[in-house]
């Protein structure tokens, strides 16, 4: 069922479809919970870092706290986001091939097909 790189063979019969279809769902889900608790962990062992290091006391050390925290955040963040949106490609990607659909090579209707599980995905 499955090639030296990981990628699924069109399914010859209904249950193969949706055992893959599954599969690549619960994979996309996994993957998505595990950025966000990574970041998570990221973002608050990084606040307490800072926190630790700064020993903010009075107003103005607690604003550049809070702006340092704050931007780290939202990067940690856009990177979790990027991830996410590889995560639901990837899994869309899978979905296809799971129902047999062939996507490359690239033609105009391949194109429409891609794209609108691309939206879907995201």
């Amino acid at each position: 069922m499955f090639t030296s790189a990981g990628s699924l063979h069109p399914p010859e019969s209904t249950q193969n479809t949706n055992y893959y279809t599954r599969r690549a769902k619960t994979k996309a889900v996994l993957k998505g919970c595990f950025y966000g608790a990574v970041s998570a962990v990221i973002v608050t062992e990084m606040s307490f870092l800072i926190e630790v290091i700064m020993e903010p006391g009075n107003v103005a050390e607690l604003v550049a706290f809070y702006l340092i925290t704050s931007t780290l955040g939202l990067l940690v963040s856009t990177f979790e986001i990027l991830l996410l949106f590889g995560a639901c490609l990837t899994g869309a990607a899978e979905v296809a091939r799971a129902c047999g659909l062939q996507l490359w090579p690239l033609t105009r209707e391949k194109a429409i097909v891609a794209g609108a599980l691309a939206r879907a995905a995201l």
